[in-house]
């Protein structure tokens, strides 16, 4: 199994920062309590941040708001999922736990600006692919038994032709989710875009720093910075027993 992003999309966004950590040995049956008082500061990191302000104005989500336009996306019909998360919990609605590998996301995504998915690497063997939507492409919505297909020249996360994630980082499919109910260590993935007025913001060691905070220990790891300013990072890690936490 391969990452890869499309040469289109890097020329569409040249500024943008892509990440990868792929995780093995995570146990997602298991409750987690170090995870859970990540995401509850991250919340509430957030709530004060943006005690009465407009999450769409605040400076860090622009760049975000910017990269939709330049995808032909309307940011204030379709949010990216950072400027959504934030967004809900500004509203005062909070944020559920869902289970610990959902939860890592999020409390990621929140304490970095950054939007991120996770996804299980068990249910394919193909490649997961950052590209231009194809005729054939499907997408199955969280908790919907009818597939839609997505617009014709919108960006999306495909593993052939099953689609994960709707324009760029709007909305993940049921498809590739990541499920509690699933039992014993499995290999998962998160992948993260950042967008910069930087073109080679170092996104591979903020990674890096992160995984090993959260208890894994980095096997590999990889950054490239292309022709053209954008940042590629993929990294590989894994939870071993000693690090576990109950």
């Amino acid at each position: 199994m391969r990452f890869i992003v499309e040469e289109k999309v890097f020329e569409t966004l040249p500024d943008m920062c892509v990440g990868v950590v792929v995780a093995k040995g995570a146990d997602n049956s298991v409750e987690n309590a170090a995870v859970a008082v990540l995401l509850d500061e991250a919340i509430a990191l957030a709530e004060q941040r943006f005690a009465g302000k407009k999450v769409k104005e605040e400076p860090t989500i622009q760049p975000y708001r910017e990269a939709f336009r330049a995808l032909g996306i309307n940011p204030n019909k379709y949010m990216c999922s950072i400027e959504a998360l934030f967004t809900r919990i500004a509203k005062g609605k909070g944020m559920p736990h869902i289970n610990p590998l959902v939860d890592l996301n999020n409390a990621v995504s929140l304490a970095h600006t950054l939007p991120m998915g996770t996804h299980d690497l068990g249910l394919s063997d193909e490649d997961i692919v950052l590209r231009f939507a194809r005729p054939g492409d499907s997408f199955l919505p969280f908790g919907a038994d009818e597939k839609e297909a997505p617009e014709a020249g919108e960006v999306v996360y495909a593993v052939g032709s099953q689609v994960r994630t709707r324009r760029w980082t709007w909305r993940q499919s049921e498809h590739g989710k990541i499920d509690a109910g699933r039992s014993g260590p499995r290999p998962t993935s998160w992948s993260s875009c950042c967008m910069s007025t930087l073109a080679a913001r170092p996104c591979g060691a903020l990674w890096i720093g992160n995984i090993r905070r959260w208890g894994f220990d980095v096997i590999s790891d990889y950054e490239k910075t292309l022709p053209n300013g954008s940042v590629f990072f993929i990294c590989e890690a894994v939870l071993t027993s000693r690090n576990r936490c109950p």
